[in-house]
């Protein structure tokens, strides 16, 4: 499997263009979007109180990533509109583990590419697939601490592709959504089905709730009403 490493050179991308004019800092959804200042469409949860689980399970499927314009030549900018999900534990709220996949910067713009990601003791690790996800279907990534070991293993559809050790056993947060990062006005069009597991049964996130930002439109998944279930899209007024 062919791997990059997204965010370092996004990082490299930042510093050229925060050196631009103010036209390269245009903003979208109510003026609070831009490619420093990211916004999100979430459906989660804090378990805390019940112990946590040992599972995340995530199926994405992202309808409509059209990045800008098919037209536009986004890559420069460094833009990105990722749908994932992410565990993380409320005492260690500067912290967590994400899989999912990725639209935009490095890669051309219609295309899922997947990826995971961990912020451990103040440092960043991603890595982003040079191979792509289908559109118009669920894919499924897992995060799963099978051996109780507080090593999380990342699972993109059968296959196990990465882990991420020294966690808690039982992760005590989930959340699942859209995350977009651009200059300007992106389009991202999907929808998630959710769940949780000790490694048997499958089940809901109960207690789960919505949460967007400006430019970010979220309601519940239609073909699964159950907790956590939603869908996101980036337009205007939202």
């Amino acid at each position: 499997m062919k791997l990059i490493p997204r965010m370092l050179a996004l990082c490299l991308t930042l510093g050229l263009v925060l050196g631009l004019s103010a036209t390269a800092q245009a903003r979208w959804g109510k003026e609070s979007c831009s490619l420093v200042t990211h916004c999100y469409g979430l459906d989660g949860r804090n378990i805390e109180s019940y112990g946590g689980v040992l599972a995340s399970i995530d199926f994405v499927n992202t309808m409509s990533p059209i990045y800008e314009g098919k037209s536009t030549p986004w890559a420069p900018s460094g833009g990105f509109v990722d749908n994932e999900q992410w565990i993380s534990w409320p005492k260690k709220s500067e912290e967590w583990v994400e899989t999912g996949q990725a639209n935009g910067w490095p890669e051309d713009c219609c295309s899922e590419h997947p990826f995971f990601a961990e912020e451990y003791k103040g440092k960043y690790k991603e890595y982003l697939a040079y191979g792509t996800e289908p559109l118009n279907e669920y894919n499924h990534y897992v995060l799963f601490d099978a051996n109780q070991n507080g090593v999380f293993h990342i699972y993109w559809g059968c296959c196990e592709v990465a882990s991420y050790g020294g966690w808690p056993v039982y992760l005590m947060a989930q959340e699942g959504g859209i995350e977009g990062a651009a200059d300007s006005q992106p389009y991202n069009w999907g929808k998630q089905m959710v769940a949780a597991s000790d490694g048997g049964e499958w089940t809901p996130w109960s207690g789960a709730k919505m949460f967007k930002t400006g430019g970010i439109c979220v309601a519940a998944n239609p073909d699964n009403s159950a907790a956590g279930n939603m869908t996101w899209s980036t337009q205007p007024g939202c």
